[in-house]
């Protein structure tokens, strides 16, 4: 990925960096995933029979140790979601390493 980067260093820890692409990228797949385990159901399955439908995504600005990230949160209709990964109003960002070694042992 880093094979035609003049300056990796910049390229890897900078301000659009690689890094927090990556966590921005894993971050939403986490809280989709999360809410589809909630839902019961795949997005745009049509066999959908909770009385709960998904409703889009929030945006939410997150400081972390490599600067604030914008993330898409999902969201649900009747507002029930609470992501594991990132709580409802969790102003912080930081630990992310020790919870992927947490997921992975349990």
């Amino acid at each position: 990925m880093l094979v035609n980067y003049k300056e990796p260093d910049r390229h890897i820890i900078g301000e659009n960096d690689l890094l927090k692409r990556s966590t921005k990228a894993i971050l939403e797949r986490t809280m989709h995933a999360e809410l589809t385990e909630q839902m019961g159901y795949e997005k745009h399955d049509i066999a959908r029979h909770s009385g709960n439908s998904r409703n889009g995504s929030t945006r939410k600005k997150l400081p972390g140790n490599f600067g604030e990230m914008e993330l898409d949160t999902p969201r649900d209709r009747q507002a029930t979601f609470e992501s594991l990964i990132v709580a409802k109003g969790q102003t912080r960002f930081t630990g992310f390493d020790g919870r992927i070694i947490s997921m992975y042992v349990r």
